[in-house]
């Protein structure tokens, strides 16, 4: 991933950033995340974003102030670079979202959790409409 330009429009953005605002962390690995600014830690001058419950407030992800760049050398060293929510950022955001949460479906029909029969055969017939679609 190349750092975002550092331009007059980015030093702008950075400079107006507040607690509650919307930003995209962005990194070479990771999918992107959504995620709020809830607050900006005083030493050094770093954003704090929600990426982590609160009880785990010390551990969440920081960026610094001045140039958007997650911190290194800290307690939790943080990777990429926040930057402005676009709609195919967000779109990247939800998808990875719903693979997790479908990840984390129990199929298994002895499954307390197991979803419905009727939203299995939904499920299969977006997936494998050849066999499961509207004709069969």
């Amino acid at each position: 991933m190349k750092p975002p330009k550092m331009d007059k429009g980015r030093r702008e953005w950075l400079a107006g950033l507040k607690a509650g605002a919307e930003v995209a962390w962005v990194t070479d690995t990771l999918p992107v995340r959504i995620v709020r600014i809830v607050g900006v830690a005083r030493k050094p001058p770093d954003f704090v974003v929600d990426d982590e419950p609160v009880k785990n407030g010390h551990c969440r992800a920081t960026f610094t102030r001045k140039t958007g760049k997650g911190r290194v050398g800290t307690f939790r060293p943080t990777r990429g670079w926040i930057v402005p929510v676009t709609d195919e950022l967000r779109k990247e955001h939800s998808v990875e979202v719903v693979r997790q949460r479908l990840c984390a479906v129990r199929f298994n029909r002895f499954s307390s959790d197991a979803p419905p029969d009727e939203k299995i055969l939904a499920i299969a017939a977006i997936l494998w409409p050849e066999d499961f679609g509207d004709g069969k």
